[in-house]
């Protein structure tokens, strides 16, 4: 049926000659991260997903369906998004959709299997390419929230700010307690759904001038600027609550979790203190917290 294979970034600057002025849609992976061989251009009107080979783009996952989605473009630059009856379904902007045609416009996610693509559209190809790679490199992608390696160097410009200010700078470690046996139990991609409303609950409580991002596995880490002990001691209250009292879904399923803390202080002092130093106190507390019981704060 589909038998070309899809374009790479090595083939855009043919493709967007002159005389290839119609806008053409393509797919950036972005979940797992791959800036060199994700940018997919279609090649055609129809663009089919799924497990088999025959398809235009073809992931190999036992959570995609044979005949997964399709993309079709109706006209110049419209196009939309199909579920084919899959099994563990289509996710757009994480929602999950029916076989009816759901608009594209660029810069939408799609979701299938453990994969997460970004549509974009060749007429300002460019500029989504760079923005898609700065989000990659700063972001998590499949939270959405801050990455390690960004939030240590906020953490460290932030750090050096409070030292001039003289004001206190609180982290909070946390990590989701037992998750291993939601993976273990319910699936991977049960798990995931879990990790991206636990990452929404945990920023949706954080101001503005804080930041939230995912350390690593299950844990995160939270950065909460000119906040001292007692007040960071609410804030944990408050993440404890929300993790605790509503159970996560995920489909049909519903899941009660708890989550474990740590937390550390920089007091302001104008001293040299690396990120890493304070890091690592909030995550021995972390333990602490995890040898005590779980489902608690340790200061």
């Amino acid at each position: 049926m589909f038998e070309t294979e899809s374009k790479t970034i090595m083939d855009l600057e043919v493709s967007l000659s002159p005389q290839n002025v119609q806008s053409e849609g393509c797919l950036l992976r972005i979940h797992p991260m791959d800036l060199n061989t994700g940018l997919l251009l279609f090649e055609s009107e129809s663009y089919l997903v799924g497990r088999e080979d025959f398809c235009d783009l073809t992931i190999n996952q036992d959570a995609v369906s044979r005949r997964h989605c399709r993309i079709d473009q109706k006209g110049t630059g419209e196009f939309v998004l199909i579920d084919l009856n899959s099994t563990n379904g289509t996710y757009l902007n994480e929602k999950r959709i029916g076989n009816t045609p759901y608009p594209l416009y660029a810069g939408d996610t799609i979701r299938v299997g453990s994969q997460i693509y970004k549509f974009l559209t060749t007429d300002h190809i460019e500029a989504h390419h760079y923005e898609a790679a700065y989000s990659m490199m700063t972001t998590d992608s499949l939270t959405g929230v801050l990455n390690k390696r960004y939030f240590s160097d906020m953490l460290n410009r932030e750090l050096r700010r409070s030292a001039r200010s003289h004001t206190p700078l609180t982290v909070l470690m946390m990590d989701l307690d037992f998750f291993k046996q939601v993976n273990d139990t319910h699936g991977h991609l049960v798990g995931d759904d879990v990790l991206r409303e636990f990452a929404n609950r945990i920023n949706g409580l954080l101001r503005e001038e804080d930041m939230v991002a995912r350390y690593g596995g299950e844990e995160f880490v939270v950065m909460l600027n000119e906040t001292g002990q007692e007040q960071a001691k609410v804030v944990a209250e408050r993440c404890l609550h929300a993790v605790r009292d509503k159970p996560f879904v995920s489909g049909e399923i519903e899941i009660n979790c708890t989550v474990s803390i740590g937390g550390s202080s920089y007091a302001g002092e104008p001293k040299d203190l690396k990120p890493n130093q304070l890091i690592k106190k909030a995550d021995l507390k972390l333990y602490e917290a995890k040898k005590s019981g779980k489902d608690k704060y340790v200061y």
